[in-house]
């Protein structure tokens, strides 16, 4: 059931969004996705394109095979992970007399995953519904932020060369904010993958946050689906028509 949560990792929002709409434009040059060139400004024309559908078609492809291979991919990173530093991870254990799969354990799981409150800063006090909503809001930003700048009627948005930047510029002011409460999961299928691992590997239950609560589920799956969702939505039914009204110039229409 988790692999089926994880397959509708919000993560791949903004990233299906902008693959969506180039397939749409590519397919069909009269769609609504697709800009008309205006004139003088060619490199708002090519860019030009808004994502006309919305957040429900797509969360409808984050449900597809590629956030399988995705949640694959990081169990088979965190499976490397393993192997590599399993010999230094038992020493540690050993030096520090930690029993793996104990409550004491975490301290080496969290390599793998994240866990609430952040391990490693013992004065945090992180209830649940803060975490959820520490872990919800930052998905809710990040998505956001990508649907943003790489809008291409957003006239204000940097140039396509510089947008990763401004995307990694992101993350890390989301992390900066919110790791030290739940170390910023914010995306499932990236955090579940190796966690899995952790779990296969001895950690057991230790390998997730409050196992009797569900606050694993609730905090790192359902919470950023909700947050990222969200954003989609108020991108696409709130800002994107206010964009459209105060600036026709891109023919998106």
């Amino acid at each position: 059931d988790m692999v089926l949560y994880c397959k509708f990792a919000v993560g791949c929002a903004a990233e299906h969004g902008r693959q969506l709409i180039t397939q749409k434009r590519d397919r069909d040059p009269h769609s609504t996705a697709a800009c008309q060139k205006p004139e003088g400004d060619a490199d708002q024309a090519d860019d030009c394109r808004l994502v006309q559908d919305g957040g429900a078609e797509l969360l409808s492809r984050c449900a597809d095979g590629g956030e399988q291979t995705k949640l694959l991919g990081a169990f088979a990173a965190g499976l490397v992970l393993y192997l590599l530093f399993a010999p230094s991870i038992a020493a540690y254990e050993s030096a520090h007399q930690i029993v793996r799969g104990t409550v004491a354990s975490v301290d080496t799981a969290r390599m793998f995953g994240e866990f609430y409150p952040n391990p490693g800063d013992a004065g945090a006090v992180v209830s649940m519904p803060l975490a959820m909503f520490a872990e919800g809001f930052g998905t809710f930003l990040l998505v956001m932020f990508i649907f943003a700048l790489t809008e291409g009627c957003n006239v204000g948005r940097p140039s396509d060369a510089l947008a990763p930047l401004f995307i990694g510029l992101t993350v890390s002011s989301i992390i900066f904010l919110v790791a030290p409460l739940t170390q910023a999961g914010l995306n499932p299928a990236r955090d579940f993958g190796p966690r899995l691992v952790a779990w296969l590997m001895g950690w057991g239950e230790a390998a997730f946050p409050q196992p009797g609560s569900g606050g694993f589920f609730w905090v790192y799956i359902f919470s950023p689906l909700l947050g990222g969702t969200l954003a989609a939505y108020a991108l696409t039914y709130g800002i994107e028509p206010l964009i459209k009204r105060k600036d026709t110039s891109c023919g998106c229409n």
